[in-house]
């Protein structure tokens, strides 16, 4: 006999409880999001998340091939999601390359090593994506940093 100890994810719930899915995820309003992941199943299913939660989604396998689908759609992109650690072009040097086409783009990296306090990462983003991520904290990370990117909204004076 033996005896296997698995970790609960917090908040953990069998699904079948009042209240375990009480908040629902944020939705999109149609941002263009480019997602660059050289692992197809991550690229397709956070492509697959976003998209049923109101975004609409380019992906790219590397940062050479987002270069190029950036420049089709440079206006229209909202935000670069991207993985830190890709061969070709890394995702620090991708996102100086498309600042250089766009400043101001916002961007959110993710990685499965944990290298969110890297000077390199550091440098070209503050939101952090560690993988495995679960839909809700993907979808209210991309939210917030959308919402942070926002102008804001200027009322005229009051006279």
């Amino acid at each position: 006999a033996f005896t296997v100890y698995l970790p609960a994810a917090e908040g953990a719930t069998d699904g079948g409880e009042p209240g375990a899915r009480d908040v629902q995820p944020r939705r999109g309003e149609g941002e263009l999001i480019l997602v660059v992941d050289d692992d197809e199943p991550v690229r397709e299913s956070t492509a697959s998340i976003l998209t049923g939660h109101g975004y609409r989604v380019v992906t790219a396998g590397d940062g050479a091939e987002a270069i190029a689908v950036f420049a089709l759609r440079a206006a229209e992109v909202r935000l670069l999601l991207t993985d830190s650690d890709m061969p070709i072009l890394g995702g620090a040097a991708l996102a100086v390359a498309l600042r250089r086409l766009k400043p101001g783009l916002p961007v959110v990296s993710m990685s499965g090593a944990d290298s969110r306090g890297s000077a390199a990462h550091l440098e070209f983003t503050t939101p952090f994506l560690a993988k495995p991520f679960h839909a809700e904290t993907l979808l209210s990370i991309v939210h917030d940093t959308l919402d942070a990117a926002r102008p804001p909204v200027s009322t005229p004076p009051s006279t």
